[in-house]
């Protein structure tokens, strides 16, 4: 949304089995973001566990940075977000109607590519958050399953009384409903520089 071919732009993301070498890029100043079409269920809708993994590099870190979200806070939509806020990657989950979140203190360089990737098992309730594939911060919980969401998924938005906007690049944006990666395929996502059909 607001966004043109001039956002599609080839990126610098080393790998060393090519899947995409595009990019997105971001301009928070042009309030750009992404969605996926309306007028059909999330792709987390009624999800008892899932994994979002994300390439993301910034221009500017000195406000909040979404990256992937169905998370509209002015119609009290809250399903889920990834985020980067108070130098934190924050990622929080609502089920059965309650909210948990993990926490992962960050500081980036400007421009220097980094994966992000978000876990969440329904049944036992963690939440847990990598960073160019190694697992830390604060864990958190929230056991159940994702209400049926009928929002679209957002990209570089945060739709609050104030919006943010991402501000540099998102790249291989992937998601695994019901499937919760291991520490192993985040890895692996992380060596290879590529999200995979794992």
């Amino acid at each position: 949304v607001g966004m043109d071919t001039t956002n599609l732009v080839t990126s610098d993301l080393t790998r060393k089995k090519p899947f995409s070498n595009y990019s997105v890029k971001f301009d928070s100043a042009d309030a750009d973001y992404a969605t996926t079409q309306s007028g059909i269920n999330s792709i987390l809708s009624g999800a008892t566990s899932f994994t979002i993994s994300s390439w993301i590099n910034f221009n500017d870190a000195s406000a909040l940075r979404p990256i992937a979200t169905n998370w509209v806070a002015a119609s009290a939509s809250y399903n889920y977000i990834l985020r980067f806020y108070q130098n934190q990657i924050q990622f929080y989950v609502r089920a059965n109607g309650s909210t948990g979140n993990a926490t992962y203190s960050f500081t980036p360089d400007l421009n220097r590519w980094y994966n992000i990737v978000g876990t969440w098992n329904g049944s036992s309730g963690p939440i847990n958050i990598y960073i160019d594939g190694v697992a830390g911060g604060v864990q958190g919980t929230r056991s159940g399953t994702m209400p049926t969401i009928t929002t679209p998924e957002i990209f570089g938005r945060y739709v609050s009384s104030v919006n943010y906007y991402h501000d540099g690049e998102l790249s291989n944006i992937a998601y695994w409903k019901n499937e919760l990666l291991n520490e192993d395929d985040i890895l692996n996502i992380y060596n290879n520089g590529i999200s995979q059909d794992l």
